[in-house]
């Protein structure tokens, strides 16, 4: 993990943002000029936790990040001047609210908040990674790139010695103070391309097989769809388990099954469903680095085939719940056997937000680094993890594809648990809660130990949907 020395720079302009005034002393307020303010206001075409921290920075000009430090989800503000803290509560405490709509933790609330000093105000990171985005992502070796809470830093990832050399031989010809951007190592993320068995109703954890794409997958909820006309009854699940391989987004008409009574490799009989709605990568989309394309999620909407047995917001009642070291949570501990769930299978409840078939997706805040989810896969079971970076621009490994702020957690993953759904849970000490949808799973590292996944509310701006009956 390796910074550069800052610098002394005047105004210089970087893909349409004139950075200038952004690239000042650590502490410095920095004033947005109005190319700034579009660029920042571009991001918000899809809602995510760095929208809200862009809020933030508008009503409060010292802000630089906001995470949750432990369990019982003690806040922590960052500041670039600790004297505003007292300005900042009121603020603080008005979005705290709106996360606690979402989940309950003991100590998420105002009165708890602590406060740290930070170099760079979050606008500034936002504005260095947007602009850098184009840029950077189009390197080769480099995995994500993140304005960091955490570190308060601009991070960037990369897989070798020559893309992290690239990386700072781009920096230097930027505004950006080297002593903004971090540079970090990390593996390739891929696709995780047993609740294993036929049940029905079906519901969110279940295996779900696709002879196009010769991938098996999970079914990551219920959910419903509106085209505009017509309400469509299906399930959510990855869009690349409904493409073949080496190309993704935009295939329509593949077909999922269950697996039947008896043993079904490619030969399946039990089909339950066809992608209706797997939007396309978009190389006009705003940011997108030169020749790669982009989304906002790895999602697709399959429209079940008997529109009679939708049965809404179930999701599979896995046995336990398994954390790090702990991978996966299997009858062994093994990925020689499958996950435990109830048999017959019970069922938890899923909790949605409504959308009332609008786009963006309506709802509170996707989630804080620091906060604990839980992965409902088909061939880990129920892993929990907790989120390590809420908005992070990443590049599939050998592919042209890059997804814009996704979600990273630490936590127990495999192939075969793309498309399962990530929850969080009112009370995490009760397993009989109700689950909140957070997002959609869709990659992992080598080591399976890390998860990336799109929250939902990116989900729902490119796939209105809601989990309502």
């Amino acid at each position: 993990m390796r910074s550069q020395p800052g610098r002394s720079v005047g105004c210089w302009v970087l893909g349409g943002v004139i950075l200038g005034a952004l690239s000042c002393s650590p502490g410095v307020r920095p004033m947005l000029t109005a190319s700034e303010d579009g660029l920042l206001d571009a991001e918000r075409a899809s809602p995510s936790t760095d929208e809200y921290f862009i809020a933030l920075g508008r009503k409060l000009d010292t802000f630089a990040g906001l995470y949750y430090a432990n369990e019982r989800g003690t806040p922590v503000v960052r500041l670039t001047d600790l004297s505003d803290a007292e300005r900042a509560r009121p603020i603080i405490g008005a979005v705290l609210d709106t996360y606690r709509a979402r989940v309950s933790l003991p100590e998420a609330s105002a009165e708890f908040v602590t406060y740290e000093k930070a170099d760079y105000t979050f606008l500034q990171l936002k504005a260095w990674q947007i602009a850098l985005r184009p840029l950077v992502l189009g390197i080769p070796g480099v995995v994500y790139l993140d304005a960091d809470e955490l570190r308060n830093r601009v991070v960037v990832a990369v897989a070798d010695d020559s893309a992290e050399a690239s990386v700072w031989e781009l920096a230097a010809s930027t505004p950006v103070p080297g002593d903004a951007i971090q540079v970090v190592r990390s593996g390739p993320v891929v696709n995780m391309g047993t609740s294993q068995d036929k049940y029905r109703p079906l519901m969110g954890g279940l295996k779900i097989f696709s002879p196009q794409s010769l991938q098996n997958c999970t079914m990551a909820t219920p959910a419903r769809h509106f085209d505009g006309t017509t309400q469509h009854r299906g399930f959510l699940t990855a869009s690349h388990c409904a493409s073949p391989v080496g190309v993704e987004g935009g295939q329509l008409g593949y077909h999922f099954f269950q697996p039947d009574d008896g043993v079904c490799f490619f030969f399946c009989t039990n089909q339950v469903g066809t992608v209706t709605v797997n939007p396309p990568y978009f190389q006009s989309l705003q940011g997108c680095p030169a020749g790669r394309y982009c989304r906002w999620s790895d999602s697709a909407f399959v429209e079940l085939d008997d529109q009679g047995s939708y049965t809404p917001q179930l999701l599979v009642d896995f046995r336990t719940e398994c954390s790090l070291p702990t991978k996966y949570c299997t009858q062994d501990g093994t990925l020689n056997s499958a996950p435990l769930i109830w048999i017959p299978p019970a069922y938890h409840r899923v909790v949605g937000w409504t959308s009332a078939w609008t786009s963006p997706y309506s709802e509170p805040p996707p989630w804080g680094v620091g906060w604990v989810v839980y992965k409902m896969g088909m061939r880990t079971g129920q892993t929990v993890g907790t989120v390590t970076a809420s908005c992070v621009d990443i590049n599939k490994d050998n592919m042209p594809y890059t997804l814009l702020c996704q979600g990273k957690m630490a936590g127990g993953v495999h192939e075969g648990d793309s498309g399962s759904g990530v929850f969080a849970r009112n009370d995490p000490s009760n397993l009989d809660d109700n689950y909140f949808l957070d997002g959609i799973l869709w990659g992992g590292n080598a080591t399976d130990d890390e998860f990336w996944v799109s929250p939902d509310s990116q989900v729902g701006f490119e796939i209105p949907f809601d989990l309502i009956n």
